[in-house]
């Protein structure tokens, strides 16, 4: 059975995650810091049966008889700027972990492969059962005066956990364009905060006391999304078989959209690039 997805493209640095339909969906929401840029994709507000098919690779075989899965690398080509340093580097309280870079995460590449690209299947939700969302936390941690991971994805009604790994008093604000917002203090040492979406979004989580400090959590109404890793990498496990749309998002690069197909028992691999200006 194919389930065809459906998404239009949201031509911004950052935009609502794909996963949601109706006329409630708003519009873009800006990325923060003030230092992104904004691009678009050419081919993003095309139907499923336009979006041109994805570059293939090697696919997996799977033990599953019943579900598939989508795996493979985002790159960048083109001219990708040097990360420059943030200010984090001139505060005592945001030296306490060596490990961290305090460069910025907007864009990073590594011989041209792409880290923190944001990817989801856009999903025609009838017909298609929908796993709740899991019980485990997915975990932002300020750390170094970083929000680490840079970019995060999270399910409908999973909770999102904040913690406080610095010696120094962090502000947790939550923008939001479809969940309720949040403004509070965290000091240091203190509990972990949580922080529960009920809606599919896209949520920047910044800090007003150390203006460098935010990150973006993807909130998707299904579990079939990934971020690419410090190798440009990703996996989208348990998939039911069927034609898909895939959405890559990145919140400097803009969006693209290709069609993929898994089947049952085998991963598809794909290959996806963006260009930088």
């Amino acid at each position: 059975m194919l389930f065809h997805l459906r998404l239009p493209m949201l031509i911004a640095t950052l935009g609502l995650c794909a996963c949601s339909e109706g006329p409630e969906r708003p519009g873009p929401m800006p990325n923060g810091g003030g230092n992104g840029g904004n691009a678009g994709s050419e081919d993003g507000g095309q139907q499923g049966d336009d979006v041109p098919l994805a570059d293939l690779l090697d696919a997996l075989v799977l033990d599953s008889t019943t579900t598939g899965a989508v795996h493979g690398v985002v790159s960048v080509t083109g001219d990708v700027p040097e990360r420059f340093s943030l200010g984090a580097r001139k505060v005592a309280d945001c030296q306490h972990h060596p490990d961290v870079e305090h460069l910025s995460d907007i864009l990073v590449a590594e011989d041209g492969k792409l880290r923190f690209a944001y990817l989801e299947l856009e999903l025609d939700s009838e017909g298609v059962d929908v796993p709740p969302p899991p019980s485990e936390p997915v975990v932002l941690d300020q750390r170094g005066c970083i929000y680490t991971p840079h970019v995060l994805g999270a399910q409908v009604g999973q909770v999102i956990q904040v913690a406080n790994s610095d010696p120094a008093t962090h502000n947790v604000n939550v923008k939001t364009n479809r969940n309720r917002g949040l403004n509070v203090s965290m000091a240091a040492g203190q509990a972990p905060m949580e922080y529960r979406p009920r809606r599919a979004d896209t949520i920047l989580f910044k800090c007003d006391v150390h203006p460098w400090m935010f990150a973006n959590v993807h909130v998707c109404e299904h579990p079939w999304f990934a971020v690419s890793d410090e190798r440009g990498q990703f996996s989208i496990a348990g998939v039911p078989p069927g034609e898909y749309v895939l959405r890559i998002e990145h919140e400097e690069l803009g969006v693209l959209r290709r069609r993929v197909v898994v089947r049952a028992g085998s991963s598809t691999g794909v290959a996806l690039g963006f260009e930088a200006h």
